[in-house]
């Protein structure tokens, strides 16, 4: 016991009976079994998570010379495509590679939040710690290495900017807080809200200072602050143009954007208010989130009566200082942001779910230091006796360790059991047929590296492409401009030709969406057009969505017979399609 006193000695965490040894063994067991849920990630395929996967598409291209909004259509800004290119350079682009850049980015967000509560306390910077490395579980394949989990470390960044900011009253550091927002702004724009946040608090913090100055004294204060804050953003603003990015790649975000989001459906913010807050009792310890599934249902990610608690006992706990209750700005511009934005994934909640567990880390803290103290008086506004506090921390606890243990439980009940297994991940369909399809072309046509162009309508595919050596015919990664009917579509239809046209591709694959091949190039004749002339149809494959693999008429003496592009059949001409879907691989892993 007294080695063990000295080791956490050295860490400036006294150990003063049992609540803290029962709440570091936690948090230590809760970490060892987050990093080892990280490192079973690492395992996974790529395409599992399809979101990332057009990041590190993005990247990838722009790698190879094609710079975002002048050659390709993107629809996120440049500092995701820069993480995820500093990610392809560091770890290489392939599933392992870009797994590992997740597991950076996550640890990177602990460590953040670590510091940041650390002048707190010890042990809720401990605990804060281990919850951060929940996300692997919590968040699904779905959710990994989302934009938000990249926001993590930037937001929580400028609300420490703030707070020193208010502590020192230096205007420097203003300048950093404003490339803080920069940064920010350019992975996600709704980080717009959350800065707008931190500026309510600023003001608020500020407010009762009992500091007489003039209007004048204010006014020049004031502009000064924007302009050291702008200063910052202006330097963040123009690292992407440095980099090759054209100046006016805000603009031509924009008009991407919108022929990116046209027809999809928008969730009025009225709708989204309570949407992911389920009050059931007997939902109080249920998983955040749960594994993706491609035919599943997205909006799944749900709040339930504990995170209620932990907000609301926050408040109450904390109503008098006002420093701690910082958190609950991170909060609401994490959950402004998720409204603004329409959508009501679960990811776009991470912000959120992160805010209340360092809410949680503090509570756990300080009731556990409460019973070190012995105080003889119950704290600001809260009626309960100092002794029952070291019961409630370790209450508390408990339940996250429960808690985390449903979230494991959800994958296995949902037939995703194998993710968090030793085991090998399942093979992509898609990614296995392009793969194979691909070999054949490298035997035959050793000289030269085989080409293919996607239509893909939900990022399967472009797994196939990174990490497997093929050569992507275009700076289109995804089909949503191609196949639009936005006016602006046309002109990237016109771009995509271009391409194609230079030099054609051997493989042209196409998602189809339950569609026919007809519906999806309704709007894209010249696509139709180019198909018909210079491709032939060679295989389905039969998961969801379903995929039309074309192969170029000059490679007819290799992939020969064609397959009909209107209804799926068992077998064409000899060629056998593949109609496993993931969960048929999921069922061959686990037996």
């Amino acid at each position: 016991m007294a080695a063990l006193k000295t080791a956490f000695f050295r860490i400036k965490i006294k150990i003063n009976g049992y609540p803290n040894t029962i709440i570091l063994i936690s948090s230590l067991l809760l970490a060892c079994r987050g990093i080892y849920h990280l490192l079973l990630s690492l395992r996974w395929p790529l395409s599992l998570s399809p979101d990332a996967t057009l990041l590190s598409m993005d990247a990838w291209m722009w790698l190879h010379g094609n710079v975002p909004y002048r050659d390709f259509f993107a629809i996120n800004l440049p500092f995701s495509h820069i993480v995820h290119a500093l990610g392809i350079l560091a770890f290489g682009d392939t599933d392992t590679g870009l797994r590992l850049l997740n597991l950076s980015a996550l640890l990177i967000a602990a460590f953040v939040s670590s510091l940041y509560l650390w002048r707190h306390s010890r042990l809720a910077a401990i605990v804060a710690f281990s919850l951060t490395l929940t996300l692997t579980a919590e968040a699904s394949t779905f959710g990994q290495l989302q934009r938000e989990t990249l926001l993590l470390p930037v937001w929580i960044g400028a609300l420490w900017m703030i707070e020193k900011i208010i502590q020192a009253a230096s205007y420097r550091l203003w300048i950093v807080w404003g490339a803080l927002l920069g940064v920010s702004l350019l992975i996600k724009p709704t980080s717009f809200f959350f800065g707008a946040m931190l500026f309510f608090y600023f003001a608020i913090r500020t407010h009762g200072r009992n500091i007489r100055i003039s209007w004048k004294e204010s006014a020049i204060t004031l502009t000064r602050t924007v302009l050291m804050a702008g200063c910052g953003l202006l330097v963040v603003f123009l690292v992407p143009v440095i980099l090759g990015y054209p100046p006016d790649y805000l603009l031509l975000w924009k008009k991407n954007l919108d022929v990116f989001t046209y027809g999809i459906p928008l969730v009025p913010p009225s709708r989204l208010l309570f949407r992911p807050l389920t009050l059931h009792p007997e939902n109080i310890l249920n998983s955040w989130n749960k594994p993706y599934s491609i035919e599943g249902e997205l909006v799944i990610g749900v709040f339930t009566l504990f995170h209620v608690a932990v907000l609301a006992a926050f408040v109450m706990y904390y109503r008098k200082d006002t420093e701690k209750l910082s958190l609950l700005f991170l909060v609401a511009g994490g959950y402004i942001s998720y409204l603004i934005q329409r959508r009501g994934y679960a990811y776009h909640l991470i912000p959120v779910w992160h805010g209340l567990n360092l809410m949680l880390s503090v509570l756990i803290a300080d009731f556990a230091r409460k019973h070190q103290a012995r105080e003889k008086k119950p704290s600001k506004g809260v009626f309960l006796k100092s002794s029952y506090f070291k019961y409630l921390a370790i209450f508390l606890m408990l339940l996250v360790l429960v808690r985390f243990r449903n979230s494991e439980r959800v994958y296995s009940d949902t037939g995703f059991g194998y993710l968090l297994k030793p085991t090998t991940p399942p093979t992509i369909p898609i990614v296995a047929e392009i793969n194979a399809t691909a070999n054949v072309l490298r035997e035959k046509k050793p000289e030269r590296r085989p080409s293919i162009q996607l239509l893909e309508l939900n990022t399967l595919a472009l797994g196939a492409v990174l990490g497997h050596d093929i050569e992507y015919a275009s700076g289109f990664a995804v089909a949503d401009p191609i196949v639009s009917s936005h006016p602006d579509a046309s002109f990237f239809r016109k771009k995509l030709m271009t391409a194609l046209k230079r030099r054609p591709p051997d493989l042209f694959v196409i998602a189809l969406f339950r569609d026919s091949l007809e519906d999806v190039l309704k709007d894209a004749p010249e696509i139709r057009s180019f198909l018909e002339e210079h491709y032939y149809p060679y295989k389905r494959v039969n998961v969801q969505p379903e995929y039309l693999i074309f192969v170029h008429n000059d490679l007819s003496p290799y992939f020969p017979g064609t397959i009909s592009t209107d209804s799926p059949s068992p077998e064409t001409n000899g060629i056998p399609n593949s109609s496993k879907t993931i969960e048929a691989y999921t069922e061959t892993n686990l037996h």
